[in-house]
C-alpha cells in the first residue's frame, strides 16, 4: 500500500503483476480488493492517493483474508479517521 497526500478527495489504484496468476485469477483479486477499498474508504480520512500492490500470495487468500490484510494496512498507514 503507497499513501500520497493530496489537497481534495482521494484516488485508489490496484496494480496486479502477473505473476499474481491469470488474467482471470488477477481480475478476480482486482474485484475484490476494489470492493473492500469501497467499502473502506468512507472511514479513512479524505485527501489520499493510493495504490495497492497485490502479491502472488493475494491469489489463494479468501475475500475475508484480503479484507483484514487490507484493514491492517489501513491503521498502519493510519488512514483511519479519529
Amino acid at each position: 500500500l503507497h499513501v500520497l497526500q493530496r489537497p481534495t478527495g482521494s484516488r485508489w489504484g490496484i496494480s496486479c503483476s502477473k505473476k499474481v496468476g491469470k488474467a482471470v485469477v488477477r481480475n478476480r483479486v482486482r474485484r475484490q480488493v476494489r470492493e473492500i477499498l469501497r467499502s473502506a474508504i468512507p472511514g479513512w480520512r479524505q485527501g489520499q492517493d493510493g495504490v495497492v500492490v497485490v502479491r502472488a500470495g493475494a491469489a489463494d487468500a479468501d475475500f475475508h483474508h484480503l479484507r483484514k490484510a487490507l484493514a491492517e494496512l489501513g491503521r498502519r498507514a493510519r488512514l483511519e479517521e479519529g
